[in-house]
């Protein structure tokens, strides 16, 4: 299991109160990385998660407001997934201008996006070069 993927499960698992956290046993089920589960008055229900996650790169222009930014990959949108989220983890520095690189902790961002919205999402990026094009 990639850490994107643990860092969403164990998140739900915490915040979504009565419900369960699935992993398919196989790694060829495209588009669906979790299954989140209730069961709710009788009835079974069921949300797939589809995880992407990013590394942080350090951003050197200083004009930018944020020192690191993340960089996902173009990728298609599984319509088996009903829900994407988008995971980045991230060097938190403190503060304080005499702390040492032991002070530095880190931390994780999520974006969610129904698959309705990743879609529209996916359809808005172009390429800076050509705005008619894909990124």
């Amino acid at each position: 299991m990639q850490y994107g993927e643990f860092a969403v499960a164990d998140y739900l698992s915490k915040k979504i109160k009565g419900t369960s956290v699935f992993i398919p046993a196989s790694a060829q089920e495209k588009g669906i990385d979790l299954l989140l589960y209730r069961y709710d008055n009788g009835c079974n229900k069921t949300n797939t998660i589809q995880v992407k996650m990013s590394r942080t790169y350090y951003n050197d222009k200083e004009d930018s407001g944020y020192p690191f930014y993340l960089w996902f990959n173009r990728f298609p949108v599984q319509q088996n997934a009903n829900w994407y989220i988008l995971v980045g983890i991230y060097a938190k520095h403190s503060d304080e201008p005499n702390a040492g690189v032991k002070s530095t902790t880190w931390d994780t961002i999520m974006l969610a996006f129904t698959n309705k919205e990743m879609s529209l999402f996916m359809s808005e990026v172009k390429q800076k070069k050509d705005p008619t094009k894909d990124d």
